[in-house]
């Protein structure tokens, strides 16, 4: 929820921001782009980000610090299963794992989005990757059950 907000993924692929306290549903601008339905959306910790994967796996950064108009990034990825934010409140960082085996670790800052660092987990797709409590790991798990702890700071 974001205020009387909450951000809504439908079949189509359209995303919407419905408001709690009326009856308006405003589409998101990009959301009659989005191929496939939403299989997931994920709130940051301080409600003000949203993490989007759809089916075709293409994944969406949606900042709602005004929800009167809110700001979409397309991350740079088109095998995208699974996105989580780091735990930390004060952090603009946020991860997501592919098909492909890849984990990637973003941040969003300044306006922007920039990727900080790709791990590869191997051939397997990875269904889940999540942070450690600290901020200062991530654990990727391979649908084929092989798992990888990562050092952020280490890259390793």
């Amino acid at each position: 929820m974001f205020g009387s907000y909450v951000l809504v993924g439908d079949t189509a692929g359209h995303l919407m921001l419905a408001d709690t306290l009326s009856n308006k549903r405003p589409q998101l601008d990009r959301g009659s782009r989005y191929p496939g339905a939403a299989l997931f959306i994920e709130s940051s910790t301080d409600g003000k980000r949203a993490l989007v994967v759809f089916e075709s796996g293409r994944a969406e950064l949606v900042i709602l610090d005004d929800v009167t108009s809110p700001v979409e990034f397309a991350l740079d990825m088109s095998d995208t299963i699974y996105a989580a934010f780091s735990p930390s409140p004060s952090s603009n960082e946020f991860l997501t794992s592919s098909r492909s085996g890849k984990i990637s670790l973003w941040q969003f800052a300044v306006g922007r989005l920039v990727q900080l660092a790709s791990f590869d987990h191997g051939g397997t797709p990875v269904g889940l990757a999540s942070f450690s409590a600290d901020g200062n790991r991530i654990v990727s798990v391979g649908d084929d059950g092989s798992y990888k702890i990562w050092d952020i700071g280490g890259g390793r």
